[in-house]
């Protein structure tokens, strides 16, 4: 019953990428693994997948890791998110360290990469298998504010996982409607559905949503 968390992962070494998703697997079963082969890959699917963290390998074609990571901080300018990026890197000479902080990268993994660095890393910038840590993310970047919700259904959580469950069906219906009244320009369905999500994802403490549809 977690949600799921969302995770880039930008390497072009395939036996790198299936060790990767190896280890991100066994810490978190459910996480959701987007899977770039290069730079450009990597800002694109950043665009478009919202991940919750990247781990970036430093060394990649068209692109490497320091000039995708200066491009996602350009977006991120203007959307004023922040994601955690992480650098894989073969080597982490203080010269390598400065260059990765300069590209807007927030920390590092070496190569090879051990289990324990790695859910240490995730677990301080997504709180996954830890509470406490979950307030180290700026609230633009939380879709679901776990936290916040589990307060407000006093830490039940088979009741919220009943709430989320009755919710997906409400949902799909109602984006279903808006895709048509959007279609069919009828404003007064238009607002009226849009209203419905806002009221919907205000009450589950769905943050991103809330911003996405208050917009």
């Amino acid at each position: 019953g977690e949600n799921l968390v969302k995770i880039l992962v930008a390497e072009d070494v395939q036996m790198n990428m299936i060790l990767i998703k190896t280890l991100l697997n066994s810490f978190i079963p459910n996480a959701d693994i987007i899977e770039a082969r290069n730079g450009m890959e990597a800002v694109e699917l950043y665009n478009t997948e919202f991940p919750d963290l990247i781990i970036m390998d430093v060394q990649m074609p068209q692109m490497d890791g320091l000039e995708a990571t200066r491009e996602i901080r350009k977006v991120e300018l203007k959307s004023g998110r922040h994601t955690p990026v992480i650098a894989l890197t073969a080597a982490a000479s203080e010269e390598d360290e400065e260059k990765c902080r300069n590209a807007g990268m927030d920390d590092f993994l070496t190569k090879p990469i051990e289990q324990g660095k790695l859910n240490e890393l995730i677990n301080h910038y997504l709180g996954v298998g830890s509470k406490s840590t979950v307030h180290d993310i700026p609230d633009s970047s939380i879709h679901f504010n776990r936290v916040e919700m589990m307060k407000r259904v006093d830490n039940n959580s088979d009741m919220l996982n009943e709430m989320l469950h009755a919710l997906e069906g409400e949902m799909a219906g109602t984006l279903d409607i808006l895709k048509d009244a959007v279609s069919e320009k009828r404003d007064d369905l238009i607002k009226y559905n849009l209203h419905k999500i806002k009221g919907i994802s205000l009450n589950m403490s769905f943050d991103r949503l809330t911003e996405i549809v208050k917009s």
